[in-house]
């Protein structure tokens, strides 16, 4: 056999590109906490709710003032 050096048919993703895929990756299958067990468990799941919420109004704040400010 001889060694050749296969390249990619398309080019690499770049660093920063493949760590926010695994980043996405890894928040869209870990599985969100449930309110059981221990009260550390349940007091994880209420920070897990209430930091959804706030990311979600932000997110949504955000794009409402972007919105705002291309109509205006």
């Amino acid at each position: 056999m001889s060694a050749l050096a296969l390249t990619p048919s398309r080019p690499t993703p770049s660093s920063r590109a493949m760590r926010v895929r695994r980043f996405v990756e890894m928040v869209r299958f870990a599985p969100a906490p449930r309110f059981e067990g221990s009260a550390a468990h349940r007091w994880a799941f209420v920070g897990y709710v209430a930091g959804s919420m706030l990311a979600w109004m932000a997110l949504g704040l955000a794009v409402s003032a972007l919105l705002g400010a291309l109509v205006s």
